[in-house]
Parts: structure tokens; sequence; C-alpha cells
């Protein structure tokens, strides 16, 4: 038996120059630019968003603190006012106190008096006594 080779078909013809070429020759650049920093931008978001999420978290913190400190500070302020209060309260006790105002009536020579005197006041007119302002000149 005799076997011959049968001819290939002919290539598919090439279209060299043509806008179908070139857009695939961009776009293959673009696919490799874009698979060459994809890890590298990967990698950048990551660090950026557990950078910001350190930040954020920082900042809480930070604002926690100084919410203690404040709380400190006017915990402290409220015990030396109230304590401060109680030592006013004590004081005008003391400075009312019916045997101080005795002490200091004797040392100013004052006395109980023998004889009371009586002032009579003129009445007052009460304020509403005239009627409304707007009909007074039914009078």
């Amino acid at each position: 038996m005799y076997v011959r080779k049968l001819p290939l078909p002919p290539p598919p013809p090439t279209r060299v120059g043509t806008r179908a070429g070139r857009s695939a020759v961009s776009r293959r650049r673009a696919h490799a630019f874009r698979l060459r920093y994809a890890g590298f931008a990967r990698m950048f978001a990551t660090v950026g968003i557990l950078t910001l999420c350190v930040v954020v978290y920082l900042g809480l913190m930070a604002n926690v603190t100084r919410m203690n400190y404040d709380l400190a500070k006017r915990l402290a302020q409220r015990a030396r006012l109230m304590d401060e209060s109680s030592r006013l309260d004590d004081r005008i006790a003391r400075l009312s106190s019916r045997e101080r105002l005795g002490e200091v009536a004797a040392h100013l020579g004052m006395r109980q008096p023998q004889t009371f005197a009586e002032i009579a006041l003129p009445q007052a007119h009460p304020l509403g006594s005239h009627g409304l302002a707007l009909l007074d000149w039914l009078k």
C-alpha cells in the first residue's frame, strides 16, 4: 500500500496593519500591565485598609482616654466642691447661731427693747381697682 501525504490547508490570511490587529496588541499590552501590577495593587489596598483600621482604633482609644481623664477631673472637682459646701454650711450655722448673735449684740452694747412703737401706714390701693385700661374712657 502506498501512503500519500495530503497537502496542509493554507494558513488563514494574516491581517497586518488592520484595525483588529492593532487593538489586539493594545489589549494584550493592557492585560499584561494589569497582571504585572495586580498583586502590588491588591497588597497596597490591603495595607491601606489595615492602616485605616488601626488609625480609627487609635483615635477611638485616645478619645476614651481623654474622657477618663475628664471624668477623674470632674470627680475630684465634685469632691472638692462638696467639701467646701459642707465647710460653708458649718460656717453659716456657726455665724447665725443664737449664742453667737447674743455675744455680738452684747459686745456692741445692744440690749432688749423696753418700749415698742407702732406706726400706721396709709392703705395702698390695689392695682386692679380701676377696671380695664381700654375701657377707661367709659367712666
